[in-house]
């Protein structure tokens, strides 16, 4: 029984992803790990293209890449890719960083998080840059889900006043979504006072 717990504990969506981290950092890269819905874990990296065997190598067996050559073509092409890690079919999707300035500086303000009591990090993505990445998609998607609006209010609810609102604004107008994350925090502030 007990080692059955511990090899469960060993597949949870977090000890995949520290495993992939691991393997990145092994091979000289940097990641950021994105929030993505209980079906996965999306994983933005910057690896050098000469270590992608190394970072395949690193991954190991009980991960299904596909070929060296296709993972490279989707780093160099800026394209995702999808992982699977096989003992329990958790999806991971490989994303290259991106060319655009926001993706440059979204990258940069990653934060290192204790993910484990016993002191295991990840990188994450910052929650305002969840916020105005939630709100570029839903622009980008046609503003027409109201599952993908109530993940954007629900963020903006979570982090509350920890949020840097400077940086939010700022972004927000560049990025052109500035009347929807004023929106998102008139509901955000509305549902809060609900509780």
């Amino acid at each position: 029984m007990l080692e059955e717990a511990a090899l469960d504990d060993d597949f949870d969506p977090i000890s995949v992803a520290l495993r992939i981290a691991r393997a990145i950092e092994a091979c000289e890269g940097a990641y950021l790990v994105a929030p993505r819905n209980a079906d996965g874990i999306s994983v933005v990296l910057d690896l050098p293209i000469g270590r992608v065997r190394r970072f395949l190598g690193e991954l190991g067996h009980e991960f299904e890449v596909g070929s060296e050559k296709v993972v490279r073509d989707a780093l160099l092409l800026g394209r995702s890719r999808r992982v699977l890690f096989v003992p329990t079919a958790l999806e991971v999707d490989l994303f290259p960083i991106g060319r655009s300035e926001f993706d440059e500086v979204e990258f940069a303000r990653r934060r290192r998080v204790a993910v484990r009591s016993g002191g295991a990090t990840l990188c994450v993505k910052s929650a305002e840059d969840c916020v105005l990445r939630r709100l570029t998609e839903f622009l980008g998607q046609g503003m027409v889900s109201d599952l993908e609006w109530r993940e954007v209010v629900e963020a903006v609810c979570h982090a509350g006043q920890a949020l840097d609102f400077d940086h939010l604004e700022r972004w927000a107008k560049r990025l052109g979504v500035a009347e929807m994350l004023e929106q998102a925090r008139c509901e955000s502030a509305a549902t809060h006072l609900a509780r």
